[in-house]
């Protein structure tokens, strides 16, 4: 019960002892259940900061387009981005 409560709670990854064999082998099945889950859970965060970093790669492009277009513009754009940022708070 432990170990499906564990894994319903997200701690992916977690196995439960096996001891001998089981008619079902429900324990083992779990434990390569939860390694597969723990392994795409973490596939999936990688891929999520790749995203991240690729729209963040986007913007800066945008906003070095802009700004090499209209030097006021980029002046404003400067402005917003240090009024947006977190450290200002």
């Amino acid at each position: 019960m432990t170990g499906t409560r564990g894994l319903a709670g997200g701690a992916f990854g977690i196995t439960v002892p096996v001891e001998g064999r089981t008619r079902s082998g429900a324990g083992a099945a779990f434990n390569e259940a939860s390694q597969r889950l723990d392994q795409y859970d973490a596939d999936n965060r990688r891929l999520l900061l790749a995203v991240e970093r690729g729209y963040l790669e986007v913007l800066r492009a945008l906003v070095n387009a802009i700004e090499a277009k209209d030097p006021y513009t980029a002046a404003i754009s400067q402005r917003t981005a240090e009024f947006a940022s977190p450290s200002r708070a």
